[in-house]
């Protein structure tokens, strides 16, 4: 998985570095990524909270009806 990170990480620096635009657009399309990134993860985050509550309070129902 280590392997995987890192080359992920890498050919994403060697496209934006291989790319002729301006350092400052780099940038800000880097910035735009990073924040939709953001968004989908706390998105994903909240789900899996929810499914954790989820199962507490039916194992709680199952405790109580036993």
């Amino acid at each position: 998985m280590n392997l995987q990170i890192r080359t992920f990480k890498e050919s994403l620096v060697n496209q934006i570095n291989s790319s002729e635009l301006p350092i400052e657009v780099k940038r800000m399309c880097v910035s735009e990524i990073l924040q939709q990134l953001e968004i989908v993860s706390n998105e994903i985050v909240n789900k899996e909270l929810l499914e954790i509550e989820k199962k507490k309070a039916e194992e709680s129902n199952e405790e109580v009806t036993e």
